[in-house]
């Protein structure tokens, strides 16, 4: 049962009548005797104690809470950092690929480069050798051309001498 009395009391005297029993004896009638104090509080824990229990509570549950929220933060820690680990590495090694990549497609591009330098070095050296052969070759032509010529003016002075017609043939 609550001790207290409701909230007006607290703060006003009110009147108080107790009953109180006496054990009846022969000579008395009544069996029980009343007091009355016109000018009593009544008694209630003081105003101070649920404010101080309040504050009590309040600081305990912010301790309580901060100790909560210390901990997820920790934990939120944590896990980021190691989100940010794990993306950390899979970008290396990302990169790492495309760096790999990068610089096959250099050599590659290099190779391209000294074999165009290659191909068009043997392309001047080519057409400079295929116009010296031509013209070694038309030499060699003209070589005997003149060379069959002297033959056939040989052979049509030796018929000339021996009087047949070159003509005629």
């Amino acid at each position: 049962m609550d001790a207290r009395a409701p909230e007006s009391s607290i703060r006003s005297p009110t009147t108080i009548t107790c009953a109180l029993s006496v054990a009846q004896s022969p000579s008395s009638q009544a069996g029980l005797v009343f007091k009355t104090n016109s000018n009593a509080l009544v008694p209630v824990p003081a105003a101070d104690a649920d404010t101080q229990n309040e504050q009590a509570w309040n600081l305990w549950i912010r301790r309580h809470l901060d100790v909560e929220r210390k901990g997820l933060l920790d934990a939120l820690e944590r896990d980021m950092a190691d989100t940010v680990a794990t993306l950390r590495t899979e970008r290396n090694a990302d990169t790492a690929a495309l760096r790999r990549e990068l610089t096959e497609l250099r050599r590659t591009m290099q190779e391209r480069e000294e074999r165009a330098a290659a191909v068009a070095e043997v392309r001047k050296q080519y057409v400079g050798l295929e116009r010296q052969q031509l013209q070694t070759e038309l030499a060699s032509r003209d070589t005997r051309i003149t060379a069959l010529e002297e033959r056939l003016q040989m052979l049509l002075r030796f018929l000339s001498i021996n009087g047949l017609d070159p003509k005629g043939l």
